[in-house]
């Protein structure tokens, strides 16, 4: 959800990207964070890098963060000249600038909080999450409470950094500065009678149902609970994830029927291991009526965890995304027991973490 006075780097889906960016700094960098998401990927996006103007050959390239209230104090800090590197929520970067910058701040009741100065060869990177203990040469700048910090990265950190799942976006030359948005009163609406049909099938969300799927999707047996050696797998490569492929196609199976379940088999490349997704076709009583799709995607990644191997490791995904296949099931069957003009396709997706 996109909040333009409440930028957090781990909220935010931006370019076409699964990286957490805000929307506005994507598009002035203008590079799709998901290159950092392939070993190949990550090569190439350390030599675009190497190439961004974030880097700094010479000492000197002071940086300050100040704690920001209001938006006016923002534009007050663009009028004096000084240039915004990043606006975040409360808090925000600039270049020192002048000798005279510090006394325009403390007009303006901004003291600084953080000074920082580049070394030759380095740079300043924005990350949504860091890795402790943090690579040695890697310097942190800025920890927000948010999850979120500022770098300094040297070059020949880059590919080190990028192992260990740190995905990183240069920051900003200049941060583009947009004015908060006006809201007026909505008038008031007359009250809204809740859709009898919608309220029943909310009523009969069985939630425990929705726990067993994901206990199902994420543990090996989900009456032992998540202790060592029972945590699933279910990155699309090994081939242990056909054993959520199967569990998925049953569920369905057992509400739709099974002739209305399909598996759609695909590679990501002509030498990866077959991939699954799983579909279940509910017609609706009009052919020309079109269709909605349900859907969330099952396999899992452990990219996350400092030294995750995906060949031996485990990738139990129970809320990226065995919670949604589990809304997915559970809303196959509830409206299973119902017909509609138009059709439903619920699909449960192999590959996204890919």
């Amino acid at each position: 959800m996109v909040q333009s006075d409440k930028v957090r780097i781990d909220d935010l889906t931006c370019c076409m990207s699964w990286a957490r960016i805000p929307t506005v700094s994507c598009k002035a960098w203008g590079l799709p964070m998901f290159l950092a998401r392939s070993s190949a990927m990550r090569s190439l996006l350390s030599l675009l890098l190497l190439a961004s103007p974030a880097l700094s050959g010479t000492v000197g390239a002071d940086l300050l963060g100040i704690r920001w209230h209001h938006w006016s104090q923002l534009r007050s800090v663009a009028e004096t000249g000084a240039s915004l590197r990043y606006v975040a929520d409360g808090v925000a970067f600039i270049d020192a600038g002048s000798a005279d910058l510090r006394a325009h701040l403390a007009d303006l009741g901004l003291t600084p909080f953080l000074e920082d100065q580049l070394r030759p060869d380095e740079g300043y990177f924005l990350s949504d999450h860091f890795q402790f203990p943090l690579p040695e040469g890697l310097h942190l700048v800025y920890l927000d409470t948010a999850g979120w910090g500022l770098a300094r990265v040297p070059v020949h950190l880059f590919s080190r950094v990028h192992r260990e799942q740190h995905f990183l976006w240069p920051l900003p030359e200049r941060y583009p500065l947009a004015p908060p948005p006006t809201f007026r009163a909505a008038k008031p609406a007359a009250a809204l009678q809740p859709s009898p049909v919608v309220a029943d099938l909310i009523s009969r969300v069985d939630a425990a149902r929705l726990q067993a799927h994901v206990r199902a999707l994420s543990l090996i047996d989900p009456t032992a609970g998540s202790v060592p050696g029972n945590v699933r797998t279910r990155y699309a490569r090994r081939p242990e994830t056909f054993e959520s492929t199967r569990y998925i196609r049953d569920q369905l199976a057992a509400v739709l029927g099974p002739e209305a379940v399909s598996l759609h088999e695909f590679r990501i490349s002509d030498d990866d291991s077959l991939m699954y997704n799983v579909i279940g076709d509910l017609p609706g009583t009009d052919p020309d009526a079109g269709h909605y799709i349900i859907c969330a995607h099952y396999d899992a990644i452990g990219s996350r965890t400092r030294g995750w191997n995906w060949r031996t490791d485990a990738a139990p995904g129970a809320d990226d995304n065995g919670s949604g296949v589990a809304l997915v099931l559970e809303s196959a069957r509830l409206l299973a027991e119902r017909r509609f003009s138009w059709s439903v396709r619920f699909i449960a997706w192999s590959g996204e973490e890919l």
